[in-house]
């Protein structure tokens, strides 16, 4: 029987550990697939990550983050150059509100509210809060969050300078 090469491509792989890792297993099937062998066992390999992108050059990140006209919301927009070398389109977003007036910001505070393949994120801002601070970084399998996937894998931070008086909401009547 001929060994036969097999290549993974990137958009075949899981999603990226916050240890920058991918995890693996495989396993073979026959040609007319009649015959499949057990899973392999799990091999992990080191992936891009947006560190290496940006000390490269390969890649730039923006991140920004406006208030609706009537205080209700906030969009989050974010474009990274280069990323197609990522091997993922997928992005998490991170929140963390305050209704101080001098908000003090932890990366312990954060809470992931979304995946999502675009390159923009709109949340409702809560009644009370006052200032928002976002992280947008590369989809991870396990979402979480630390001052190492921020670096790593991090396409911007953002605290949000408007200051909110979101109005209550109202649903209206059913």
């Amino acid at each position: 029987m001929p060994i036969k090469k097999a290549t993974f491509l990137g958009d075949s792989l899981p999603l990226i550990g916050s240890d920058t890792k991918y995890f693996v297993r495989y396993r073979i099937v026959s040609d007319d697939s009649s015959l499949t062998s057990q899973w392999s066992g799990l091999y992990e390999f080191e992936g891009n990550t947006v560190q290496d992108l940006l000390q490269s050059g390969q890649t730039q990140n923006t991140l920004s983050a406006t208030v609706s006209p009537d205080e209700r919301y906030i969009l989050l927009q974010w474009e990274t150059v280069g990323a197609s070398i990522l091997k993922s389109s997928l992005a998490d977003v991170f929140v963390q509100w305050s209704t101080a007036s001098s908000p003090t910001w932890s990366v312990d505070n954060y809470e992931h509210v979304a995946t999502v393949a675009a390159n923009n994120f709109s949340a409702v801002i809560p009644t009370g809060a006052s200032y928002g601070k976002f992280l947008v970084q590369i989809a991870t399998h396990d979402k979480a969050v630390s001052s190492s996937t921020i670096s790593s894998l991090g396409f911007g931070e953002v605290v949000s300078d408007t200051i909110y008086d979101a109005p209550d909401f109202d649903g209206g009547e059913i």
